[in-house]
């Protein structure tokens, strides 16, 4: 759990047992609403979440195509990664994102329960005023002016608001950007079957692909060395030791 104080809208899993204490203390207060996002993708996770009677989760899913262009970006831009191009990104530590995504879906997706609403990036973004108006009315938040709200989420005021005015992290949002970028068949022939494959089966390629990323890692921290310097290099080998 990453609350600094009770305000922050950022509900990390990091440490479960601080999450369970919390989690109890906000299932006591049924006469507030507390918002905050989070991403926990397990089943242990999601079970601890939904052992709360009060609580009430949206699911916004996204393209993973478009997930992992995001994500392609974002490495270069906010921790200053080096790829040859969006190919070098998917198979050196992209496909083991593409899989923890996958992941993530089955362990929700097979869920039924009442307390679970599910929505879409692309309904967001079609009609944000009307997609947003049902997941507010699921969990009975009333009094919200969407169309505020709406134009507070403009790219332009987020990365003002948030001091991102190169779009490190609020890029640009769009909709089937991956065949902008991504030009292989062979990636998009493996997504495909990666989609298809059952939880037991995507978690083992979970396993075997951070083995495969964490050997790459160490083969090329040499050449890290030699082309940009000792610090440079002593802060990827840090990266990499305790992530």
């Amino acid at each position: 759990i990453a609350f600094s104080n009770p305000g922050n809208d950022i509900f990390h899993n990091h440490e479960l047992e601080a999450g369970k204490r919390l989690l109890e203390h906000l299932d006591g207060l049924s006469d507030k609403i507390f918002l905050c996002k989070g991403h926990w993708g397990s089943q242990v996770e999601r079970d601890i979440l939904l052992s709360y009677e009060n609580i009430r989760i949206f699911l916004i899913w996204r393209d993973v195509r478009d997930a992992l262009v995001s994500q392609y970006f974002y490495d270069i831009n906010k921790f200053g990664k080096s790829y040859r191009d969006f190919s070098h990104f998917y198979w050196w530590t992209g496909r083991l994102f593409l899989l923890q995504q996958i992941s993530y879906r089955h362990v929700w997706t097979v869920t039924q329960d009442p307390r679970i609403q599910n929505s879409s990036f692309v309904e967001l973004k079609q009609n944000f005023v009307e997609a947003a108006s049902k997941l507010l009315a699921f969990a009975n938040i009333q009094r919200v002016d969407l169309e505020d709200l709406d134009r507070r989420l403009a790219l332009d005021h987020l990365r003002k608001k948030h001091n991102d005015p190169n779009g490190a992290f609020f890029r640009k949002g769009m909709v089937g950007e991956h065949r902008e970028v991504i030009h292989s068949k062979k990636i998009y022939d493996d997504i495909s079957m990666i989609e298809k494959l059952d939880y037991d089966r995507v978690r083992r390629l979970i396993r075997f692909e951070k083995s495969r990323c964490a050997l790459h890692s160490i083969k090329e921290l040499p050449s890290i060395l030699r082309k940009e310097g000792l610090s440079t290099f002593i802060s990827k080998l840090s990266r990499f030791l305790f992530r």
